[in-house]
């Protein structure tokens, strides 16, 4: 815990750390100095560390679990809503939800996709106004909106905004 707090005032003062040094921090089995590492790292995952931290996000730490998380919603290039499968597939509801919370910080028409496949679609939806979703995404969206039911108004809504025929 002196270790983690140590850092946690590095980081407050504006020391730069050595990049291996915060992933050694982020995979130690020392829960607080996880804590303070997967901190350290959000802006700074490279690719190849995408696995681990879903495995992270699945594991039975919560809090570890959403730092993973902002830790892949801080570089959502280096992972695609196809790498989620692994929550959104789950059989566990918070696990999915997870998933759910990930996709949906992609923001945009991927926020949108996030929702329907999750069946969250509650209330008023903040759908996109200045841009349409590419074919892929509209296509998905068509698929969903097919299995879901959702009101008359609700699909219309959503197919509008998405430039989808009626």
């Amino acid at each position: 815990m002196v270790r983690a707090r140590a850092y946690v005032g590095l980081a407050e003062t504006g020391t730069e750390l050595d990049r291996s040094e915060i992933v050694g921090l982020a995979r130690s089995a020392d829960l607080p100095l996880k804590k303070i590492g997967l901190a350290l790292l959000r802006g700074k995952a490279i690719a190849s560390e995408v696995p681990w931290l879903l495995r992270e996000m699945a594991g039975d730490h919560s809090r570890v679990a959403r730092l993973a998380g902002e830790v892949l919603s801080s570089s959502p290039q280096l992972w695609s809503p196809a790498d989620l499968a692994v929550l959104k597939g789950s059989p566990e509801t918070v696990l999915r939800r997870r998933g759910w919370w990930l996709h949906r910080s992609r923001g945009g028409w991927e926020a949108v996709i996030a929702d329907l496949e999750f069946g969250e679609v509650r209330g008023r939806l903040a759908l996109p106004m200045y841009f349409q979703p590419t074919d892929v995404q509209r296509q998905r969206i068509v698929d969903l909106l097919s299995t879901l039911s959702l009101d008359r108004h609700k699909v219309s809504e959503i197919a509008f905004a998405a430039g989808i025929p009626g």
